[in-house]
């Protein structure tokens, strides 16, 4: 998962959760120079088993979550999880009778381990989730006008917008008639293939893509008015390779390989701010402005590890590792199509 954005559906089914301090970039194959996180998911049972956790709290919120593992052909076991989050809304507004926060979430995991041969072992993994839940709107603390010159022609949402006095945590306000909830999903696959070459050493191939899209409207002001609303879309692709080779037995264990990654990232974010005092002079309302990126990024790295175990207490480990990584970038804040910004 290369991107924070991804991991919203990693704690699916988990066995474990791993925090490693860093270097890790010479064991995982990743520029991890600070260290590593790893989500272990249950792997696949020979024996057939299963799970349910069913959940019901305040604002009715429903969690549910499943999983069947089990054998369902000679040498190949399967495993099986989703889970889902459902929830009404918690925010109220200061201003009118209206509610934010709904939770509407899903994810899902699809496991496969096959031992090919007695030498080759294959694993595949498909996982994805959406999200389509309400974005959070903020509390208003305090107004400072950026322009008070223009307040004459401002809308009462936002001059008199009322101040939250901080005695309940679900006060807030936002604009209404503007649609708050998210349209975010992401799926993934994974392959992952290992070799038995004799004497001790192995070869594996990991093959993984990505896909993340996005498109959430964001309330910044907790005022009832479009003082700064920030509608965000947006897509990663990346694919992944990676081979190594590692081998040996204790006391000395070794390990060598490398890795690719391509991806391809969108992102662009209106800032509608239309009832700002900031954003009005008389006759000439602007609505906002855009910013779009695009970036390509292409990167490789090898990598090489050895450890040495002198006794029970003592052992030695040295690691080594180059990484190369190119950017292109393409940006630009530029009118929304109003043609605010021209005027």
């Amino acid at each position: 998962l290369p991107y924070p954005a991804m991991t919203r559906g990693a704690f699916l089914d988990v066995q474990r959760i791993e925090v490693l301090k860093g270097p890790q970039g010479t064991l995982y194959g990743q520029n991890s120079t600070g260290g590593a996180v790893n989500f272990i998911a249950n792997r696949p049972t020979t024996e057939f088993s299963g799970r349910a956790i069913l959940e019901y709290g305040r604002f009715n919120t429903l969690r549910a979550e499943g999983a069947m593992s089990g054998e369902v052909a000679p040498n190949v076991r399967v495993r099986v999880a989703a889970n889902t989050l459902q929830s009404g809304a918690w925010q109220e507004s200061m201003t009118r009778d209206d509610t934010l926060g709904k939770q509407h979430r899903a994810s899902g995991r699809f496991l496969l381990d096959w031992d090919a041969s007695e030498a080759i072992t294959v694993s595949l993994n498909v996982n994805g989730w959406l999200d389509r839940s309400d974005t959070a709107a903020p509390q208003l603390a305090k107004i400072i006008f950026s322009n008070a010159a223009n307040i004459p022609v401002t809308p009462p949402a936002t001059v008199y917008a009322p101040l939250i006095s901080g005695d309940s945590a679900r006060e807030a306000d936002w604009a209404p008639g503007v649609d708050y909830s998210r349209d975010d999903n992401f799926f993934q696959t994974a392959l992952t293939v290992g070799a038995d070459l004799g004497s001790d050493i192995e070869l594996k191939s990991i093959t993984a893509y990505s896909r993340f899209r996005t498109d959430s409207m964001v309330n910044r002001s907790g005022m009832a008015s479009i003082n700064l609303d920030t509608h965000f879309e947006g897509k990663i692709d990346s694919f992944y390779q990676e081979l190594r080779l590692s081998g040996g037995n204790e006391p000395f264990t070794w390990m060598v390989g490398g890795n690719y990654r391509s991806d391809d990232l969108v992102d662009h974010a209106r800032y509608l701010s239309k009832d700002a005092t900031n954003a009005i002079a008389v006759g000439i309302p602007y609505n906002g402005s855009q910013v779009n990126s695009d970036q390509d990024i292409e990167a490789f790295g090898i990598f090489a590890n050895a450890d040495y175990k002198f006794t029970d207490t003592l052992s030695l480990n040295l690691g080594a590792r180059y990484s190369s990584e190119k950017q292109r970038f393409v940006g630009c804040n530029f009118d929304p199509g109003e043609g605010d910004i021209a005027a």
